[in-house]
């Protein structure tokens, strides 16, 4: 009986996963229009995160994160429009181009589709938090062009290329300097290690390297010196008082003087700090269970389930060799350039992970020809963690990656949440609607 249903289930896998991807596809739609409550969503107030972090320009003096707020300003000045509707749009287009890309890169390089619906990627992401991302398709979307860029400088000698890449560089770290981290020490790095087969000198090499990158450097160290204060917050508030009044939104808690996002200006390194360590490393899980457990795990799960991405076949593009030791080279090395927002300079996991993701990805994609670009530590630690998991039964069989997949404990700030399993918070999202229905 029970070889008879083993046989069974390996006979009809494929339609099998097939019928489970499309039970999860629909949890997420159900999850995405029972979490956008279009009509509170365009209601949102301009306090929130949401709202108030596009509405940083530079009224008040130059300040981080104020270009794409002071584009917006402008085009209000130009010819009026309700701002909100105008951000949420925005946020769509920007999130309709990444998911096309994201999409192209898996065809070209024969990745499983089945991974684009990972609870942390941000398609899925997408359907937990509809609309909330502020800035961040259009940060990824600049980061993949400065690759995009860099890779044609350094394989095709395009001068034209380096000159707007270093340009792109500039305008990202204005527009949201977080981006640093996920974006400029891969490509440091790739530059001093491929210079340095060249000319076989660290300090040579590594002075090159901080000179072909010192725009963006010098623009990381001027929007951390002009973080903002309690005045260019309030100049900044006051810019936008004929949009506030001529397109009012409801739900203005009076006990806030300015916006949520242009607050977050007038916070001192150590008190951003203490925030994010607390609520990415403090709290339970459930119960008394510390949610730091599932922190770890967390990023246990994400390594493992991207490298082993094709263990899921659902027959519906090609799937090709992933070079899986490169790959975890991309995820290591970008974990490590990033331990700063994973711990204390941000507590958007769900944000974070899809950063993580995304630019180790795009920088397999363009860069994996490249062996030696990784540090050797790194590389030897891929390779020995591939080869286990390689020859681990359990981590092999695509019925193992479903279950930590679709179990995956999903955090949207701070530390993971039981109730964010998906299977669970859809449960408690369903039962009030059938209880006011029955």
């Amino acid at each position: 009986m029970k070889r008879n249903l083993g046989a069974y289930i390996h006979r009809y896998r494929t339609p099998l996963l097939r019928s489970i991807y499309v039970l999860w596809s629909l949890g997420l739609a159900g999850l995405l229009f029972i979490s956008l409550e279009i009509p509170l969503v365009f209601s949102n107030s301009y306090y929130s995160w949401e709202i108030s972090d596009w509405l940083i320009n530079y009224q008040g003096g130059f300040v981080r994160r104020g270009l794409i707020g002071e584009c917006l300003l402008r085009l209000y000045q130009w010819h009026p429009f309700p701002i909100n509707i105008g951000i949420y749009l925005f946020i769509t287009f920007t999130f309709i181009i990444l998911a096309w890309f994201t999409i192209r890169i898996f065809k070209k390089e024969g990745f499983s589709y089945a991974f684009l619906l990972a609870p942390f990627f941000f398609i899925a992401a997408f359907c937990f938090c509809p609309l909330s991302t502020r800035r961040d398709y259009l940060s990824l979307l600049l980061m993949i062009a400065i690759y995009a860029l860099y890779a044609k400088y350094i394989y095709n000698n395009s001068r034209q290329s380096m000159l707007l890449m270093q340009v792109l560089s500039i305008l990202t770290l204005l527009l949201h300097e977080a981006a640093f981290f996920y974006t400029i020490p891969l490509l440091f790095c790739h530059y001093w290690l491929t210079k340095y087969k060249i000319y076989h000198t660290w300090w040579k090499t590594l002075l090159m390297a901080c000179i072909f990158f010192t725009p963006a450097i010098l623009t990381l160290i001027m929007v951390s010196l002009y973080h903002g204060d309690q005045q260019i917050a309030n100049a900044i508030w006051s810019s936008w008082q004929h949009c506030m009044e001529t397109y009012p939104l409801p739900n203005n808690p009076e006990e806030c003087t300015v916006g949520a996002g242009i607050n977050a200006l007038t916070w001192g390194l150590a008190e951003t700090a203490q925030k994010h360590f607390l609520l990415n490393f403090g709290g339970y899980f459930i119960w008394k269970i510390p949610a730091c457990i599932f922190t770890i795990y967390n990023f246990v799960a994400i390594y493992y389930l991207t490298t082993a991405m094709n263990t899921i076949d659902l027959k519906i593009n090609t799937l090709k060799p992933i070079n899986q030791v490169q790959l975890s080279n991309f995820l290591l090395t970008q974990f490590v350039f990033m331990l700063p927002l994973f711990t204390i300079l941000s507590c958007d996991s769900w944000r974070t992970y899809s950063y993580w993701l995304v630019s180790a990805l795009v920088g397999y994609y363009y860069f994996k020809r490249d062996q030696d670009i990784i540090p050797n530590f790194l590389s030897n630690c891929s390779t020995h963690i591939q080869t286990a998991i390689n020859q681990n039964k359990w981590l092999t069989n695509p019925w193992i990656y479903i279950l930590i997949l679709f179990t995956f404990p999903m955090p949207i700030v701070g530390g993971p949440d039981f109730f964010r399993v998906l299977p669970v918070k859809l449960f408690y999202k369903i039962i009030p609607i059938l209880q006011s229905l029955l």
